[in-house]
């Protein structure tokens, strides 16, 4: 016969295996962007802020991953093993080649500039505020080397050669409104691929049951800002990184996003109209 103690000890050794259980079940609940989706506070590796090792500056300010240096040098470029067939390679994993072709770009030309995650800051670092807020006023993302080198050449580029075909024709106000219409996808391109996206400031404390921790960033998180592996940040209402414009897009850029994007296809339409108007007339003569 068994006891009755025995049967008590084992009811107790049978909860205490189930509590551990749910514990483990807990820690190991996170999403595939790196988030804990229970209800709870931050999982067990990195209960409290005293654990959270975040560096200081610009670069902690913000929710990038801690392990990312503050500054480009030219002391992270790899060595030419590893730089060898890797130097293009895209950043389409969860954990990006550091030797990806947009790091590298940004390693070699903005060399002492500050950087936000994979982000160069062209002009920020203002403090602000009783908190010490870092102020980003002008900042591109990883792929500005397509955004300087590819879309606004193609902008303009386009743009002149349809100017040399309707400059003789048009009446200069007609004109004029081309150049203030071509202008004002320029400026919105700008707007959209040198200004902070929305990245979010660091939060080690959760501020109300809606935010959920990220492990990349090591940060609270409200709902719709997502890490951005390619830009290395948080970005508050996250849609899409676009390579054209070279950065990521989200609540502070979308509205220049749009009249971009908007803009443009109106702008092709208005090309394609003025220059067939144009050779009609040519050959007309």
């Amino acid at each position: 016969m068994v006891s009755e103690g025995e049967i008590e000890a084992s009811i107790e050794r049978d909860l205490e295996n189930q509590g551990i259980e749910e514990v483990e079940s807990i820690s190991s609940g996170s999403s595939a962007n790196g988030d804990s989706e229970s209800d709870g506070m931050i999982p067990l590796k990195g209960a409290g802020t005293s654990s959270i090792s975040t560096p200081s500056g610009i670069q902690g300010f913000y929710a990038t991953k801690p392990t990312l240096p503050s500054t480009w040098s030219r002391r992270d470029l790899p060595n030419r093993e590893s730089f060898v067939g890797e130097t293009f390679k895209c950043c389409d994993d969860d954990d990006p080649n550091p030797d990806c072709g947009c790091t590298v770009c940004s390693t070699i030309c903005c060399q002492g500039r500050e950087r936000v995650g994979n982000m160069v800051v062209l002009k920020g670092g203002e403090v602000k505020g009783n908190r010490g807020e870092y102020i980003l006023h002008y900042v591109i993302g990883p792929f500005w080397p397509m955004l300087v080198f590819i879309t606004y050449p193609l902008i303009i580029g386009v743009s002149f050669f349809v100017y040399t075909k309707i400059s003789p024709i048009l009446h200069p106000l007609i004109l004029l409104s081309w150049f203030a219409f071509t202008a004002t996808v320029c400026v919105a391109l700008f707007y959209t691929g040198c200004k902070d996206p929305g990245i979010l400031p660091r939060y080690t404390n959760q501020p109300t049951s809606s935010w959920r921790w990220n492990d990349q960033a090591k940060t609270y998180r409200p709902p719709g800002a997502i890490y951005d592996d390619e830009c290395g940040v948080i970005v508050e209402e996250f849609d899409h990184t676009c390579p054209w414009t070279g950065t990521a897009i989200g609540r502070k850029n979308m509205s220049a996003f749009k009249v971009f994007v908007g803009g443009l296809c109106a702008l092709i339409v208005v090309d394609i109209i003025l220059t067939s108007g144009a050779m009609t007339v040519g050959q007309a003569s």
